[in-house]
């Protein structure tokens, strides 16, 4: 009754461990959809040497290259055969009842069921502990969220809203925002509330550096931030396209706070801040890094 589609790009022994856990599902009816990214000759390998309990299937690109996270689980769309489909990220290791718990919701209401990612390392790793706190975590569990705070490293749905959505963008290759256009165009599309299923929970490790996602935050700014504004000029609130753009006073004072001089500064009070204050300067960063990009990329 599942059809879950599994993203890989390199992480064979993280992909391992999310598959192991997929074993000890309470809920059996489901197959994987193992969508590799890149080469995928370790992948082919582990799957030919590998004994499962469950139906599996690997997809590959033709190219054998790097196409993207949204290319990579369109090639799922040919292949889908049941009724619901789950999307989850190969780092998350999911916990036994998580398709049981989306499929309840499912069954209850015709929606996009928005699961949780806990990640373990949040008592000790400030990103962990900042990311826990955004989006959908703002939210109480089963209460409708914003259509752009879906997230495909773990959210349920009917197969048929994918099919006829066509997937999601290929053409946004590069890093953030596809997540977004694929919610909000679903929203668009179908009408479909998207609702915060706290219940249904994948357990993950926060590994990445702050300059590292801050470069990721630049590069989103810079690239598929510009894609999202021309499909979708309306989602000028969310974005705050205007702000690097308007004459107004007070896009000038706000562009005043994001001089580099000032970024630079904040991120280095960010390790000695309080926790409180320590979220607050993290979520300047984020902006400051994609308006950086953002502008760059408007000259």
């Amino acid at each position: 009754m599942f059809d879950v589609i599994i993203p890989t790009y390199k992480n064979l022994e993280e992909l391992k461990r999310c598959l192991q856990a997929f074993e000890n599902q309470t809920y059996k009816e489901f197959r994987i959809l193992v969508c590799v990214d890149g080469p995928a000759k370790s992948v082919l390998e582990y799957f030919s040497a590998g004994k499962f309990n469950f139906p599996f299937k690997v997809l590959t690109h033709r190219n054998g290259k790097r196409n993207g996270r949204n290319a990579t689980r369109n090639l799922a769309l040919g292949y889908l055969e049941s009724k619901y489909l789950l999307m989850f990220d190969s780092d998350i290791i999911p916990a036994s009842d998580l398709l049981e718990k989306h499929l309840a919701l499912l069954k209850k209401k015709d929606c996009i069921s928005v699961g949780e990612v806990v990640y373990t390392n949040a008592s000790k790793n400030i990103l962990a502990d900042y990311i826990q706190t955004r989006g959908k975590n703002k939210y109480k569990n089963g209460q409708t969220i914003p259509s752009y705070y879906l997230a495909t490293s773990n959210v349920a749905f009917e197969s048929q809203y994918f099919l006829n959505a066509g997937g999601q963008d290929p053409d946004m290759v590069s890093y953030g925002g596809g997540d977004i256009e694929f919610g909000y165009r679903m929203e668009k599309m179908f009408h479909l509330p998207v609702i915060y299923n706290k219940e249904a929970v994948g357990y993950a490790k926060w590994s990445k550096s702050l300059d590292f996602v801050l470069s990721q935050m630049e590069e989103f700014g810079a690239v598929n931030l510009h894609k999202i504004k021309s499909k979708y000029p309306e989602l000028r609130e969310v974005f705050r396209f205007h702000l690097a753009e308007s004459k107004n006073l007070k896009s000038r004072f706000v562009r005043f706070f994001l001089r580099d001089t000032i970024g630079t500064a904040v991120k280095e009070m960010v390790p000695h801040a309080p926790r409180l204050i320590r979220r607050l300067l993290i979520h300047y960063l984020f902006f400051w890094s994609i308006y950086k990009g953002y502008v760059l990329n408007s000259k």
